[in-house]
């Protein structure tokens, strides 16, 4: 069940949502008949001989089959997910009651609502080089101003219902660095991106760098 909805408020550890896997519970099935398979020959084993060296195997049969089934039933905890803090909800995948969910695929996005964020979508996909950890510069006039940097970057496929074309829209989500900024409902939001900047890079005069055909270089001082 997926009980979502856009800029919906969620507390730390409400229902998000319930999934199920065929695949996983008949995985489980199996694994636990190979277990009960191996637990009843160790026990056997135990009573005629519990010194022999095929005990000891059957032992370590016993323990690979039952952390193969730990490390199966272990995987439920996935199927059922949870809000890890207090949030808001910024986006909701487009899944109904029995919709299949690929592995990996973004459920919802929920920011947390103790610290500003913001999401920048891309419509045109005009941004370029801009991933996780990129640098930006927020200011809303003169109501406030300060930097972040980019904690989340989605996809979506979007499809026109004109042409039946579709394309990809990036969004962008902003954790700016000052938790106290306050943006207001009116009014344009610049933001900056910080792109193919290197802080560890070495700045050299331009007459000092000699080109080839193998590229580009400069001669460098040791000691």
């Amino acid at each position: 069940g997926l009980p979502l909805r856009f800029f919906s408020n969620k507390k730390k550890g409400d229902l998000i949502a319930n999934l199920s896997d065929d695949q996983l519970e008949e995985d489980i099935k199996v694994s636990k008949i190979k277990l009960d398979s191996a637990k009843a020959t160790y026990d056997i084993l135990m009573e005629k001989a519990p010194n022999s060296d095929e005990t000891a195997f059957a032992k370590i049969d016993y323990d690979i089959a039952q952390t193969e089934y730990d490390a199966l039933v272990a995987q439920r905890e996935w199927l059922t997910i949870y809000a890890p803090f207090d949030g808001v909800i910024t986006y909701v995948g487009n899944y109904w009651w029995g919709a299949d969910v690929r592995q990996n695929s973004t459920v919802c996005t929920i920011v947390d609502s103790s610290r500003p964020r913001l999401t920048v979508v891309d419509q045109q996909n005009q941004l370029k080089n801009i991933s996780f950890g990129t640098a930006v510069k927020v200011k809303q006039g003169a109501i406030a101003s300060t930097t972040g940097k980019v904690v989340d970057v989605r996809t979506q496929e979007v499809r026109n219902r004109f042409t039946d074309e579709s394309y990809s829209v990036n969004s962008y989500i902003i954790q700016v660095d000052d938790p106290e900024v306050k943006f207001e409902d009116f009014g344009e939001i610049q933001v900056i991106f910080t792109t193919l900047r290197r802080d560890d890079a070495i700045i050299v005069p331009t007459n000092a760098v000699y080109e080839t055909d193998d590229g580009h270089y400069v001669n460098v001082l040791m000691n």
